[in-house]
């Protein structure tokens, strides 16, 4: 009970105290207040530092959040799972990791590679389980079918050289889309069950269709024979062929002078027949159809159209004031319409009313020459002018004969070290690869340096080492071919000799071995060609050109497989593959210069090397005279030389740029 009093009596002293004592009760006052205030200090700091903690926390959480949400991805946690790993959490990186527009950092960008990397293996896991699972596989087996690679995720089933159903595989929804030939039904789902259901049902359909094809076959075969198409191709000097029948369809052709001017062909999955690519419908019109796209056709050849070109240019140049003051001061005049002989439309140019030359445009190449009053040929264009501003005023002109080269580059880390040109001939129907070495010395560098400053600089600067005209160019990272060669199923080479590299350890089945290829022929993932790409430890860097020349030529011959010569297909393709492409081209223009180039042959493969027009030696003392170099060589260990490099034989350019264009059929 004596507890219970304590406080009352406390208080009561404190009552007595101020009755007594005025001034202590305003020190006890006052000494209150500061303890009040304190308190509110304390508890505010206290406060403010907890909600200040707690904002800095949840920053510091968001910026982590943002940095991991940059770093990893559900899909990089599912790989490590799968190999056994736990998830991992990425610490933060660097201060901006997590601020908004900051790239990401170099850690990233390798998860996004190695994601990328995982996710067209699973695509091409889910493809091959789509198309070989055992309800496809007994569907095929029950129709009669064998299946055919048909594009990226697609295949075509086949039978009696007809395609009966295309099938694509669209990996991210996990759905296949069936198409029936000549039938137009097509069925798109998941559902396996009822996409069998589809091929049952659609089987005698397209057996009664294809029973009908035959004779459009006939109408197309005979197509040439007909009176008034007869009479209009040999008016026009044109030749009318049949040219067979694949899986896909059938087609004729228009030429003139081997040169292909139309095709007329029919589309077994669609049923229609196309002209120049327009579609005919019903296929009765076909003779109409194609009567009218003769009147209408343009039948000049390739060549024919570049020559016109020129000689309207040339024309419009006669116009212009500079030229007609350089006419008159000259005493001399051009004659505006051309004559022409077996090889030349010849521009006559006279003085005081006699010939004395002509300007000459060779119908072959178009290119324009100046020859003297015999008609013998003095000079070209190209030899005393660029002839820059008069290819502006045409751009159908390329180089004189119409072909086409692009730069191929392979970059391995920052060094560019494969170079290969390529030219794609329309008038012979071939293409010829012309590799060039990494090792190449011009203006102070090694060319291999050349593409650090973009691909645009590196094709201008090897135009000017090869004297080849080059606009257009495609690079690709060395590693990048693996998973471009991977997404369209490997490739096949034939290998003529032994690679055997000691130097060149690889593990395969778990078991390290030497690299080891003998000749003869193999069916090479991305990791095996590029491996073969790489080894130089018993082989030169010319060798491994040759190889790499090999792969480039299998990688064609599978890309033709692949897009099977139509556009749609080829720009599926070539737009899946140009993220591991860095180019000035875009997918429709290197789907569309693939279509066009299909048919084409490789025809020459080449490496310029010590063999032919270059000669090797020291950055030390290249600039020495020869026999001082091989004298310093004999004496010297080739390290204290300085850098290996290749230079032309005399140290002369032109050499050089004449050779290379030789082996590119330029001269």
């Amino acid at each position: 009970m004596a507890k219970r009093f304590v406080l009352p009596f406390f208080l009561g002293g404190i009552q007595d105290s101020i009755r007594k004592h005025p001034l202590c009760a305003l020190a006890l006052a006052f000494t209150a207040c500061a303890i009040l205030l304190v308190a509110a200090v304390v508890v505010g700091v206290v406060a403010f530092a907890g909600l200040s903690g707690e904002l800095r926390e949840r920053k510091d959480r968001a910026e982590a959040l943002t940095r991991n949400l940059v770093e990893l991805s559900e899909d990089y946690n599912s790989l490590r799972a799968s190999l056994g790993l736990q998830p991992r959490v990425f610490a933060p990186l660097d201060e901006s990791a997590g601020e908004a527009g900051a790239p990401p950092s170099p850690l990233a960008q390798g998860l996004a590679v190695i994601q990328s990397r995982f996710y067209d293996e699973a695509k091409a896991r889910q493809f091959e389980e789509f198309k070989s699972g055992p309800l496809f596989a007994a569907l095929a087996r029950e129709t009669g079918c064998a299946p055919v690679d048909a594009g990226l995720f697609a295949v075509d089933w086949v039978r009696n050289n007809n395609v009966y159903y295309s099938l694509a595989f669209k990996v991210d929804a996990r759905t296949v889309a069936l198409t029936a030939a000549g039938v137009g039904e097509r069925y798109e789902g998941a559902d396996k069950d009822a996409a069998a259901a589809y091929v049952r049902s659609t089987l005698k359909k397209i057996d009664a269709y294809y029973g009908r094809v035959a004779g459009l076959k006939t109408l197309l075969a005979g197509l040439g024979s007909k009176e008034e198409v007869a009479a209009a191709l040999k008016a026009r000097e044109l030749g009318f062929k049949f040219q067979g029948e694949d899986a896909a369809g059938f087609r004729a052709e228009v030429s003139r002078e081997n040169e292909v001017l139309l095709t007329v062909s029919f589309d077994k999955m669609r049923g229609v027949f196309l002209i120049g690519g327009k579609e005919v419908d019903p296929p009765e019109t076909l003779g109409k159809e194609f009567a009218a796209a003769l009147d209408a056709l343009d039948a000049r050849t390739a060549a024919e159209k570049r020559a016109d070109a020129v000689k309207a240019s040339l024309e419009q140049s006669f116009r212009e004031p500079d030229f007609a003051a350089a006419c008159k001061g000259a005493s001399m005049e051009t004659v505006a319409t051309p004559r022409e002989n077996d090889d030349f439309y010849l521009y006559d140019v006279r003085h005081r009313g006699g010939k004395i030359g002509a300007f000459a445009v060779d119908k072959r190449t178009a290119e324009v020459f100046f020859v003297d009053k015999d008609d013998v040929v003095i000079a070209s264009l190209r030899s005393v002018s660029s002839g820059s501003e008069f290819k502006k005023k045409n751009p159908l002109i390329g180089d004189e004969s119409g072909a086409r080269t692009y730069l191929l580059l392979g970059r391995n880390e920052k060094n560019t070290d494969t170079m290969i040109l390529v030219r794609a001939d329309e008038r012979t129907k071939s293409i010829i690869l012309v590799s060039l070495p990494r090792d190449l010395y011009y203006r102070g560098r090694k060319i291999n340096h050349l593409n650090e400053k973009g691909g645009d600089y590196c094709a201008r600067e090897i135009s000017a080492v090869t004297g080849v005209p080059v606009e257009k160019y495609a690079l690709i990272d060395i590693y990048s071919l693996i998973a471009v060669i991977d997404a369209l199923g490997g490739v096949d080479i034939d290998l003529p000799y032994d690679v055997v590299d000691p130097s060149y350890r690889v593990k395969e089945n778990g078991v390290w071995r030497t690299l080891a290829y003998p000749r003869g022929r193999y069916h090479l993932s991305g990791v095996q060609a590029l491996r073969l790409i790489r080894s130089r430890g018993t082989s030169s860097d010319f060798q491994r050109s040759h190889r790499q020349e090999l792969i480039l030529g299998a990688l064609f011959t599978k890309l033709k497989k692949r897009c099977g010569g139509n556009l749609e297909a080829s720009l599926s393709v070539f737009a899946a593959l140009s993220s591991y492409v860095t180019t000035n081209l875009s997918p429709l223009e290197i789907a569309r210069d693939f279509v066009s180039f299909k048919d084409y042959a490789i025809r020459g493969s080449y490496v310029v090397d010590t063999t032919n027009i270059l000669r090797a030696t020291y950055l030390g003392i290249y600039l020495l005279p020869e026999e001082e170099q091989a004298r310093r060589l004999e004496e010297n260990d080739p390290v204290k030389l300085d850098a290996y490099i290749l230079l032309p034989r005399d140290n002369d350019w032109n050499l050089l740029r004449s050779y290379v264009r030789s082996l590119l059929k330029l001269n």
